[in-house]
């Protein structure tokens, strides 16, 4: 089928305990860039990742979400639904479709 994704995950839970802020911020932007971050520049991401360690709420933040299994599928599903509804030109979640 050309619409089936399967995915396998292996969830390691606490090991992003382990790491330190700028770890997690990194983590964070190797998975969800941000739109308005320059990444091909160290210089600037250096400057972002210093920035954003000093939001003790938002690392922690960052830190359940890389370890959360449910946030994932999420992030994998919402933009794949986007491309979809566009696509059949829809609105919403594709749960109740055929």
């Amino acid at each position: 089928m050309d619409n089936c994704l399967h995915v396998l995950c292996r969830l390691e839970p606490g090991i992003a305990e382990s790491w330190t802020d700028e770890e997690v911020i990194r983590g964070w932007i190797a998975v969800y860039p941000s739109r308005t971050l320059d990444v091909d520049d160290p210089t600037i991401v250096q400057m972002w990742v210093d920035h954003e360690c000093q939001d003790v709420a938002k690392v922690a933040r960052y830190r359940n979400r890389l370890q959360d299994l449910g946030w994932f599928m999420r992030a994998l599903k919402e933009p794949l639904a986007r491309m979809a509804n566009k696509e059949g030109g829809r609105n919403g979640d594709l749960s109740g479709s055929v």
